[in-house]
């Protein structure tokens, strides 16, 4: 059974969360990104297309729910990684999305076999729906994620309640590799001022080097 298989079947098993058990660990704020990566979003180009974590390995993604699709509109896992800011991963759960999660399951280049841990050192988010300021104020956006490594906490995210790219930096020395998972956990967030629907509209896990 692939790691994607063994995980879920663990989470349903042990009740459709990831983690549920607080931890102390650190803390980290998210910043804004350097002005060329604003501007790229605000028109409309193409984000977070360099190299990232997935220049050494590939990822399989998966979400704990998502918003039914509306008209040609579509709000999938696989929103969060299109490069478009125009799209947006949109949770289906009851309330505001708080225990939703997503994860990130790492796979070596040619999907078979093992390989060597590489560093995992940050992660970069555009936080709501950005697709335009009206659907970014109507939506909920993320104010708090607990990031876990195989069901291990490793840190609290805190995101910035703004519509512009935002990175974090991760705890040093972490490493991943092929079979470990990567889990965004929702543990609070900005309400938005229509739906309580909360939304994140593009991920990117950077590292390898």
């Amino acid at each position: 059974m692939r790691p994607l298989a063994l995980f879920l079947l663990a989470l349903i098993l042990g009740g459709l969360r990831p983690v549920i058990t607080a931890a102390q660990v650190p803390v980290v704020e998210a910043h804004v990104m350097a002005d060329d990566f604003a501007a790229a979003m605000l028109d409309g180009e193409a984000l977070f297309a360099g190299c990232s974590l997935g220049c050494a390995y590939g990822w399989e993604t998966a979400a704990s729910s998502h918003l039914a699709p509306q008209g040609a509109n579509t709000y999938g896992a696989a929103m969060l990684e299109d490069f478009s800011p125009r799209t947006a991963w949109v949770e289906g759960a009851e309330g505001d999305g708080v225990g939703e999660w997503l994860a990130f399951t790492i796979l070596p280049p040619d999907g078979e076999g093992a390989g060597d841990p590489v560093p995992f050192w940050g992660i970069d988010v555009v936080n709501g729906y950005a697709k335009t300021e009206a659907t970014w104020e109507a939506n909920g956006r993320v104010q708090e994620l607990l990031l876990t490594v195989n069901d291990v906490p490793v840190a609290l995210l805190q995101l910035l309640d703004v519509r512009l790219p935002q990175s974090v930096e991760l705890p040093e020395g972490l490493m991943v590799g092929p079979g470990d998972v990567v889990a965004l956990e929702v543990r609070a967030v900005y309400p938005g001022t229509r739906y309580a629907d909360t939304a994140i509209t593009e991920i990117a896990l950077h590292g390898a080097h």
